[in-house]
């Protein structure tokens, strides 16, 4: 969460719409992660958190491709609403961002957002951890001494 809310303000968001379960939308992770950056938060009125919750449910996790009218209600209100953003906070959201390809200057999807992270992180990790040696070896077949390079975590 903290990740997509550093993600938004490094895009200069500034008021973004979060699409999330009614639990995600209650328990104000996003909205405490993005004040803490400066970003104003905006929920979809109870009507379009049922469409939000439809689609979750209903729709995408039994294999459906998500009504795109009904997201576009969402979005609407949203935008209405001064966001320029809308973040995807929930796994299955992502599915819309692949079914629909979403614009990704307007959508933020937190589950993209989070495995990038994770992916430099583990680069970034993994290469601090390298020793790099220099060593000699004798190759049988050319019987000659070559040089050659090793990397040991």
């Amino acid at each position: 969460i903290e990740e997509t809310a550093r993600y938004a303000a490094e895009r200069g968001r500034k008021k973004v719409g979060i699409m999330a379960t009614d639990g995600t939308v209650q328990g104000g992770m996003y909205k405490k992660a993005m004040e803490a950056q400066g970003i104003e938060v905006v929920y979809p009125s109870k009507e379009r958190q049922e469409d939000v919750m439809s689609l979750i449910y209903e729709q995408i996790k039994r294999g459906e491709k998500g009504d795109r009218h009904q997201f576009m209600n969402v979005v609407h209100e949203l935008r209405a609403q001064g966001c320029d953003a809308v973040i995807l906070a929930c796994t299955e959201l992502s599915v819309l961002n692949v079914n629909y390809s979403l614009n990704p200057d307007f959508y933020i999807d937190a589950m993209n957002v989070v495995a990038k992270a994770a992916l430099k992180n583990a680069v970034v990790y993994t290469a601090s951890k390298f020793r790099y040696h220099k060593l000699k070896r004798y190759d049988i077949m050319s019987e000659r001494e070559e040089n050659t390079n090793l990397f040991v975590f």
